[in-house]
């Protein structure tokens, strides 16, 4: 807030984030109705690439070690 110089950009710039964030749970939303599967992120990275195998055990490990411990 300090850097933008006014109230009105402050509060215009944190909508607009507000909108950004809400477009990408919508996405995120829309992609889990499709596959319909357990397991959050991972089902969703082993469909959505060829040979998902390596990008989702690639991100499951890196939540599980790095992320989220």
């Amino acid at each position: 807030m300090e850097l933008t110089g006014s109230a009105g950009f402050s509060l215009i710039s944190w909508m607009l984030a507000g909108v950004v964030a809400t477009i990408g749970a919508l996405c995120y939303a829309e992609v889990g109705t499709l596959v319909n599967e357990s397991g959050g992120e991972y089902p969703i990275l082993y469909k959505g690439y060829k040979g998902g195998k390596w990008p989702a055990f690639m991100f499951a490990w890196t939540c599980s070690t790095i992320l989220k411990p």
